[in-house]
This record gives structure tokens, sequence and C-alpha cells, in this order.
């Protein structure tokens, strides 16, 4: 496979620049060379050595096969899926703006106004109707479901339209990639419903789920289901109530809130049926404001927030593909703006943003290295159990005073906290403080109130040991410190 770079052909199109990578793949702006005007599109393509040839193009296959289907203004648009000398492309429209995310990260409290958010979330909850309602050529329901719903999958223009991206990982009938493994989890965990976080059956009303976690966090600036880490995440997903919005801030329009709560209801059937009875409920809402809501109030959103970097990344690439429809294929004359930064691993809250695009990523490699944690847990577990059983030294020899009390308190006590740390019980609801994660990595198993070993009061050598407090019925918290956890 040879090395894409700026003014690099595939087929028709010519590379101006990287926009955005993924696990397998990575989206570029390219020039259609043989438009008699400067035209612009997206080209996702493989990374090299991220996938094999033929799952790549099942995978794209697949998202071409789903997305050129769907004709609406609140989803982009896709163009053509081609090879050119071992490369796979996907040609997508492109969008001058950013994601949602991008937004939400560069707003004030990483959140916009309620009616904003309500707005948008009618836009995408459109979109996703149209997915959901999508038939084979002969009639037949395909049974999409975009597995995929988030802030960085949702994408505003300069022009503030708003269009749901990417059905890479959207499951339908009669696809060509190998179908999800039991076990194996596709999307981004913190916006994933009880049901897809289990493997269990699911059908639109996840993707339901999914938007009433992103319109949460844009109205909050939190979401509703969080942890530190992948297992605190599902724990939370499975078994904790959602935090009502007014809780969090009195002010939360009522009608909104019960907008919300039923989309985030744990119980598939409890929620909306589906994403246009969401729309619907949305704006009900918003005409219940008596205020008026467009495309104009999120182009204004985008501008305040990242106009000034968005005109000149656009500048930036308007003047490169002027370069190359001119002839300049000279990668070093070319204006091409800066490649962006590589993909963040941890969350705006410090916890670990589970995605996983394709079999391939929880494939071997996933396997093994999960195969070395297990056993790097057995060998510490093995050693803790074998000196917990060492034999007491032999009745001749006298024990020095304290010896063993000190020997105890070594093995059942908890650490000492550094200065600052603080070893008290967290409760099950609490969100972790990211940025006191780091430091106390070593007493999160303290602060589990199951799992913490009680110091034992001063006793005479010759006294018994105070057996352990017995452990009561409530769910057990989920250990932060799991090696399975995502790092």
């Amino acid at each position: 496979m040879t090395e894409l770079g700026p003014a690099s052909k595939i087929g028709r199109y010519q590379l101006v620049a990287p926009i955005g990578a993924g696990g397998m793949g990575r989206v570029w702006v390219a020039l259609d060379t043989a438009a008699p005007t400067l035209r612009l599109v997206a080209i996702k393509t493989t990374l090299a050595g991220g996938a094999t040839s033929k799952d790549f193009w099942a995978l794209l296959s697949d998202e071409a096969s789903l997305a050129s289907r769907i004709n609406h203004p609140n989803v982009c648009a896709t163009y053509e899926l081609g090879e050119e000398d071992g490369t796979h492309f996907l040609v997508m429209e492109w969008s001058d703006g950013a994601s949602l995310r991008d937004v939400l990260d560069a707003s004030p409290g990483k959140s916009i106004s309620y009616e904003l958010a309500a707005f948008i979330g009618s836009s995408v909850a459109a979109g996703l109707h149209a997915a959901h309602e999508l038939t084979d050529d002969e009639g037949h329901p395909l049974g999409v479901v975009h597995r995929d719903v988030s802030p960085q999958n949702v994408l505003v223009s300069m022009r503030g339209q708003v269009r749901l991206a990417d059905f890479g990982v959207a499951k339908a009938r009669g696809q060509q990639h190998k179908a999800t493994e039991t076990g194996e989890v596709k999307g981004k965990l913190s916006y994933m419903a009880p049901e897809q976080v289990t493997s269990k059956a699911i059908d639109r009303r996840a993707d339901v789920f999914a938007l009433g976690c992103v319109l949460y966090e844009a109205c909050l600036g939190a979401r509703p289901f969080h942890g530190a880490d992948a297992l605190a995440t599902m724990y939370k997903i499975l078994e904790e109530a959602i935090v009502p919005p007014r809780a969090l801030d009195p002010a939360f329009p009522e009608a909104l809130e019960a907008v919300l709560l039923k989309a985030l209801a744990k119980d598939a059937d409890a929620r909306y049926a589906t994403a246009d009875d969401f729309r619907a409920a949305l704006v009900d809402y918003l005409s219940s404001t008596r205020r008026y809501f467009g495309d104009k109030h999120v182009a204004e959103l985008l501008g305040n927030s990242l106009g000034a970097d968005l005109r000149e990344r656009n500048r930036a690439i308007l003047t490169t593909g002027e370069q190359l429809r001119n002839g300049e294929t000279d990668p070093r004359r070319l204006r091409s703006p800066r490649p962006p930064e590589p993909t963040r691993t941890l969350t705006p809250e410090g916890g670990v943003e589970r995605s996983v695009t394709s079999a391939l990523q929880a494939g071997k490699p996933g396997r093994l290295r999960l195969g070395f944690i297990a056993a790097g847990v057995l060998l510490v577990v093995g050693l803790l159990a074998v000196r917990s059983l060492r034999p007491e030294a032999p009745a001749a020899t006298p024990p020095v005073a304290g010896s063993q009390l000190a020997q105890s308190s070594a093995l059942a006590s908890p650490p000492t906290p550094s200065v600052g740390s603080n070893l008290e019980p967290t409760p099950a609801t609490a969100t972790p403080d990211s940025s006191a994660a780091p430091a106390q990595s070593a007493a999160r198993n303290a602060s589990n109130p199951k799992t913490r070993t009680q110091p034992r009061p001063a006793a005479p050598e010759t006294a018994p040991a105070s057996p352990t407090k017995p452990v009561g019925k409530k769910p057990r918290p989920i250990d932060r410190d799991n090696p399975f956890a995502s790092q």
C-alpha cells in the first residue's frame, strides 16, 4: 500500500489534508479533479497496516451500502466507493465546520443552551429515523441501528447545518463483514444502552438512548453514565439510577427533563419507540418556549466557539485546493493545514473513552494483551495467597514484641496515603475526580467499603484477631483498579 500524503491521487481525487483518524482509517479533504469548479469532498482511507484489504473493504462496503441509501438533509451524503492501487476509499460529503464534541469542548462549562441542544437533537433524530426506516430493494426493513451516536459523529457546518455521520459500525441485515462476536461491544461505552452493553439484541431504541445521552451532556456538561474506567461506566449504565437534570440544575426546564428521562430509560420498552417520536417530543418542547430556533443559531454557536480556528483552517484548505487545481504537486509548496492532533484516549472528565469500530480492534492482539494481563493477575494473587498461608515461626523461637502486629498491618492495612490523599469510602454514585485519580491510584482499593480491610485495634499478642465484618447484600461497587479496565 502506497503511503498517502497531500497531493497524492486516489482515482479522480487528489488529497489536500488529513482531517481525522480512527481505529483503522484516516479521513482526508480531497479535491475532485473532474469537477469544473473547486469541489472538495471527504475521503475515508485505510491506515497502513490497520486492516487487511478484504476486511476493510467489507467494512467500507457496508458503510457505503447503508449511507448511500439515505437521502436526508441531516445525514452526511455518501458519493462513491472505490479502490486504487490496493487502497480502498469511501468518498463522502465534506463538512467545513466541526463536530458537536469540538463545540462542547470549546464552550463554557462544556455545554450549550437547553433550547439549542434540543434543536440540534431534533435534527439528529430526524436523520436517525431516516436511517432506521431504510428498506432493501424489495421493501423489506433493513433493521439499521447506528450504534455509535455520539458528539463526535454529529457534524455542524459553518452554515449551521446539522448532520449525522459515520455508519462504520452500524448494524443492518445483509452486511458483508463478520457479525459481532459474543461479548464484543461496538460503539462508545458512555453512550451505550444497557442492552448494547450486555451484548443483547438491539434495535432502533438503542440509538434513542444514545441520543438522549448526547443531549444530556450538551445541556449539562456531564454524561449521564460515566465512570473513571470502563467497568465503572458499565456499572453506572446497568445498575445506577440516572441523576435527574433538575438535581444538577434547578433551572432546567421540567418539560425537557421529562423528554430526556424517557429517552434514557434503562428499559427499552419505556423509551420512545422511534427516533421520530423523540424528535416530535423535542419539537413540542421548543414550541412551548415560544422562541424560534434554526440553522442560523447553530451557525452563531459555532462561530462564537470555534469560528477563528475554523476560518483559518478552511482558508488553508481552499488555498491548497486551488494550488492543486493549478498543477502544483510538490507537498513542500502546498499550504495544507496542520494535521489534527491524535485522537485523545481520555475524555474531558478523565475517564477512558471506549470506542470499538470493528472486530479487528477486538481481535487477536487485544485478546493476547488481555491474556498477559490475566496471567499477571493470577501470578500476583498466587503470591499473596502463598504469603498469607506461610507457617508461623516455631514455638521455641520467642516472638519479637510487636512483630506479629506489624506484619499483620503490613499485609492487611491500606497503603499509607500521600499528602492530600483521601481514603474515606466513596459512594457508588460519586463522580471520580480526574485530577486526583493518578495520585490516588494506589489507594482506590482502600476507598472501596466492601474490599477495604479495617485496621485491627491494639490487643495483647495472645489475643486472637478480630473477625472480619460480614459483607452486606448491597451491590458490590466496581473496583476501579481492576486490571481488565482500559488504561
